[in-house]
C-alpha cells in the first residue's frame, strides 16, 4: 500500500501528545489493513549438493552454477535493468474474521482472465480444458475463451485478448511471457509442478510419441532406465533430449522466466536466446526469481496432490467442486513387468540429485500450497459473506525465505521489494 508520507494535522501540530498506547494501535491498524508476512517466519532449510555431475558425463553438459557461492547480483544495476520487477502488484483477498494473518488471495472469474503458465507434461492438457468449460459457464458471450501462446504474434493477439474480456491465455510459455501479456489485460496466473524425476520420465515417454525424436538413432527401442545410465555416462550422445535431463527444465526455467525454447523468442533477435542459456548458470539468479514469480502466481497446483489442490482453487475462484478430465494421456508408456518398473524406479533416483533446483522449488511450492489449503480449511468455518474482503499484496502472503547451504534465497529487501 501507499501511504502518505505526510503526518496528519494533529500530530503536526502536537507530536508529544500521542501517548505509547495510541502508537502500538495506530501500528496495528495499520498492519491489519493489509496482510502480510510476519516477520518471524520460519525459513526452509535445504542442504543441497551444487555439483552432483561431478565424475559423470553431465558434468561437461550441465551448468556449472557460477551464482552458488554469492550473492552479487542482489541489487546490481544490471539485474535491476534486465529483470526489472513491476511493482503495485496489489490482488484482492478473503481473510478471517478474527486473524487478520489468515488469507487466501481470490479472483473474480467473471471479471478477470486466467493466464495458465503451462510446464510440460504435468496435466496442464487438463486443467485447460477445465479452465475453459469454467469460462464457457460463468461468461458464456466472453468471445474467444481460450488463447494460445505457442503460435508465432503474439503482440497481435493483445487486441482478441482484451476483447474476450476474461480470456484463458496458455501456453508452453514461461512467466515472462505470460507476464508480459498480464500487463496489458487484467490475468492471474496459474499454473501446476509435478515431482521433477517423475515429470522428465513421462517427457521421456511423451518423446517417443515425436517423429522427430523417433527418427533419432536408438530412440524407439530405449527405455528409461537404459536412457539415463547413457545420458551420466555419455555412452551415447542425448544433447537434444535436455527437457528429460537438465535442471530447471520440469520447474525453475519456467517459473523464473528463464526457458529457452525458440518460441519464447518469437521476434527477438539470437542474442536474447544466447544471454538466456548463460543465466541458466546462475543458480542465485534463477533461484531468486522463480522463488518470486511463484508468490505472484494466484494458485499453483501439485500433481501429486490435485484433490487438494482442485479445492483450494475452486475456492479461490468461488466455483462448485473442479474434477480435472483426462487429457492429453500418455499411450507410448509399454505395459511394465515389475522388474522394469523396479529398473525405471531406480532411474528416477539416479536422476533425482541432478535436478537441486527443480527438487528444491518442488518441495518448497508443495509446503506453502500445503499451508493455504489449511487457511482455507479455517476460512470455511465461517459464511463466505462474514471473510474479510480486502487489498493485498499476494508477493508476501505465506511467504517464507530459502535457506541452501546456509544461503538465504527469497527475501524481500527494500530495493527489490517491488
Amino acid at each position: 500500500p501507499e501511504f502518505s508520507s505526510q503526518p496528519s494535522a494533529p500530530l503536526i501540530k502536537k507530536p508529544q501528545a500521542m501517548s505509547l498506547l495510541q502508537a502500538f494501535l495506530l501500528v496495528a491498524v495499520a498492519m491489519r489493513a493489509i496482510p502480510t508476512l510476519a516477520t518471524s517466519a520460519t525459513p526452509v532449510t535445504y542442504t543441497v549438493d551444487l555439483s552432483p555431475s561431478t565424475g559423470s558425463c553431465l558434468k561437461s553438459k550441465m551448468p556449472t552454477y557460477s551464482g552458488a557461492t554469492s550473492n552479487t547480483y542482489t541489487n546490481a544495476p544490471d539485474f535491476q535493468r534486465d529483470f526489472p520487477r513491476v511493482g503495485g502488484d496489489m490482488g484482492q483477498c478473503l481473510c478471517s474474521p478474527d486473524d487478520p494473518t489468515k488469507c487466501l488471495r481470490v479472483l473474480d472469474v467473471k471479471k478477470e482472465g486466467i493466464g495458465f503458465l503451462k510446464i510440460a507434461k504435468t496435466g496442464g492438457t487438463s486443467l485447460v480444458e477445465l479452465l475453459r468449460h469454467l469460462r464457457l459457464r460463468d461468461s458464456p458471450r466472453s468471445g474467444t475463451t481460450v488463447i494460445e501462446m505457442l503460435q508465432p504474434g503474439l503482440p497481435q493477439k493483445v487486441a482478441s485478448i482484451m476483447t474476450a474480456r476474461t480470456p484463458v491465455v496458455t501456453g508452453h510459455s514461461d512467466y515472462s511471457k505470460h507476464r508480459w501479456v498480464e500487463t496489458k489485460v487484467p490475468l492471474s496466473i496459474v499454473s501446476i509442478i509435478r515431482e521433477p524425476a517423475s515429470r522428465a520420465e513421462s517427457q521421456f515417454y511423451y518423446y517417443k510419441k515425436n517423429q522427430w525424436a523417433l527418427s533419432v538413432p536408438g530412440y524407439r527401442d530405449i527405455s528409461f532406465h537404459e536412457f539415463v545410465q547413457q545420458t551420466l555416462t555419455c555412452d551415447k550422445n542425448w544433447e537434444n533430449f535436455k527437457p528429460v535431463w537438465q535442471d530447471g527444465f520440469g520447474i525453475a526455467l519456467w517459473l523464473s522466466g528463464h526457458h529457452t525454447v525458440p518460441w519464447i523468442f518469437d521476434g527477438q533477435p539470437i542474442s536474447a536466446r544466447q544471454k538466456r542459456h548463460e543465466q541458466q548458470a546462475d543458480f542465485d539468479l534463477i533461484l531468486h526469481k522463480a522463488h518470486d514469480h511463484f508468490h505472484r502466481l494466484l494458485w499453483v497446483g501439485v500433481l501429486e496432490d490435485m484433490k487438494r489442490g482442485l479445492e483450494l482453487l475452486a475456492f479461490q475462484l468461488n466455483t462448485p467442486p473442479l474434477i480435472l478430465p483426462r487429457k492429453n494421456v500418455g499411450t507410448s508408456k509399454p505395459q511394465k513387468s515389475s522388474e522394469a518398473k523396479a529398473l525405471d524406479e531406480k532411474a528416477r533416483d539416479t536422476l533425482r540429485p541432478h535436478l537441486p533446483m527443480d527438487n528444491v522449488l518442488y518441495d518448497y511450492i508443495k509446503r506453502i500450497q500445503e499451508e493455504r489449503y489449511d487457511i482455507m480449511q479455517e476460512l470455511k468455518r465461517y459464511d463466505r459473506s462474514a471473510l474479510v474482503q480486502k487489498p493485498c499484496d499476494y508477493r508476501v502472503l505465506q511467504r517464507r525465505e530459502i535457506i541452501i547451504n546456509s544461503k538465504t534465497y527469497g527475501s524481500l529487501e527494500p530495493d527489490n521489494a517491488a
